[in-house]
């Protein structure tokens, strides 16, 4: 019994020893801060759906230390009299937040169902792109779109594990927006571990 007990601690300990010597350090990923910049509008009449989309997007991320967000007002003041390309600007707010990489969402539609669940006259409807950037060289890391208006099943049969997952109903512009996040960013290695 005791040379079993011996030889059972002794596995303990050269496992206890091996994980401790050769356990996961954290990767660049884990560890980057980012920070996500003004959302744009690809058009003007969009520019009004600006903050409920980028509320959406701080929802999704929460409040992860790892991430910071920026407003209009708050880049400005950030950059002050700098003045060059969007990609020294983007270094410039990179480096005085401490940020390794940016992103760069762009809202290309986002239109409310009309109806209620059951009886939509027009459904919900959205599209966006974005980009992840590594500040200190610009180059992109990550980049991804989403463009979807909801379907009824008879429209689009390819549709119905989507339909299925929805409760086969009217989906609203926020549930569609929060769908498409989780989608698109968990995707994207330097986001997929950041969601709240």
């Amino acid at each position: 019994m005791r040379t079993t007990m011996t030889k059972h601690s002794l596995i303990a300990i050269i496992l206890l020893l091996s994980v401790s010597i050769w356990g996961k350090p954290a990767t660049a990923l884990e560890t980057d801060k980012v920070v996500i910049m003004p959302v744009t509008a690809k058009s003007a009449s969009l520019e009004k759906n600006l903050a409920e989309f980028t509320a959406q997007i701080r929802t999704y991320f929460g409040n992860n230390p790892r991430i910071v967000m920026l407003g209009d007002d708050q880049l400005q003041s950030l950059l002050g009299a700098s003045t060059g390309t969007n990609q020294q600007l983007l270094q410039v707010a990179g480096e005085k937040l401490g940020c390794q990489s940016a992103l760069l969402v762009t809202l290309e539609r986002y239109r409310e169902r009309l109806g209620d669940e059951y009886s939509a006259t027009d459904p919900a409807s959205l599209a966006f792109s974005f980009r992840l950037i590594n500040v200190a060289d610009g180059k992109v890391t990550c980049f991804g779109q989403f463009d979807e208006t909801q379907q009824p099943v008879s429209e689009n049969v390819l549709a119905i594990g989507q339909a299925f997952k929805r409760g086969f109903k009217w989906i609203t512009l926020g549930d569609l927006t929060k769908e498409a996040l989780k989608h698109k960013f968990a995707s994207c290695p330097g986001l997929a571990d950041l969601a709240n």
